[in-house]
C-alpha cells in the first residue's frame, strides 16, 4: 500500500493512528474523518485504479469513490477536482456492483444525495 500511495509505512501509520481508526470502513463511516486518511484512501485506491495497486478494480472504485464522497461531505473542498457529474456517475455505476454490501451502497447513496 505505501508505494501505491507514495508515502512511507511510517506515515501512512502515523496518518492512521491520528485518526484513531483501524480500518478504511471505519474512517468512512466516520461523520468527520481526518482529511489526511481520506486522503490516504482516495489516493491508494486511485493507484489501484491506475493499475498501480493491488486491489481489484471495481473495489478500488468503490474506495476511491466514497472517499470523495465522505471528504466533501466533511467540507474537504481540495479533496478532488472531479466534477459533480462525474461523481454522481461513478457512485451509480458503484451502486450496480451486486457485490456490494448494503451499508455501503446505503452510505454511497446517503453521501451522494446530500451532494458529496
Amino acid at each position: 500500500m505505501a508505494e501505491s500511495n507514495r508515502q512511507s509505512a511510517e506515515q501512512m501509520a502515523s496518518i492512521l493512528s491520528r485518526c484513531s481508526k483501524s480500518t478504511f470502513g471505519s474512517i468512512l463511516n466516520d461523520a468527520m474523518p481526518a482529511e489526511d486518511a481520506v486522503e490516504l484512501i482516495k489516493n491508494y485506491a486511485k493507484a489501484s485504479l491506475a493499475g498501480d495497486g493491488d486491489l481489484p478494480r471495481d473495489v478500488a472504485r468503490v474506495l476511491y469513490v466514497m472517499a470523495i464522497l465522505r471528504g466533501r461531505f466533511a467540507g474537504y473542498e481540495g479533496v478532488s477536482s472531479l466534477d459533480e457529474s462525474s461523481l454522481d456517475r461513478e457512485a451509480q455505476r458503484c451502486l450496480t456492483f451486486g457485490w456490494l454490501p448494503g451499508r455501503v451502497s446505503d452510505l454511497i447513496r446517503t453521501l451522494s444525495m446530500r451532494g458529496g
